[in-house]
């Protein structure tokens, strides 16, 4: 069986995402994709420039501030 899953994420790219209701900005440095029935969910684990660790959903990440904010 061959799974193929596009992303528009990379390894050391800038993700931005919200956070206790802050907008909050941090480097890509993992990926976690898990699979249930006919779906996938992935997450982005992103260290901020405090060092600070986040685990984001995929679709709640975007690659600039301004995507971010016109999702609102």
């Amino acid at each position: 069986m061959k799974i193929q899953i596009e992303t528009k994420f990379s390894f050391g790219d800038t993700v931005f995402f919200i956070e206790d209701d802050k907008i909050k900005f941090g480097v890509m440095y993992k990926m976690d994709i898990t699979f249930e029935e006919n779906e996938h969910r992935t997450y982005l684990f992103v260290r901020d420039p405090d060092g600070n660790l986040s685990a984001v959903r995929e679709r709640k990440a975007f690659i600039s501030r301004e995507q971010l904010i016109q999702s609102l």
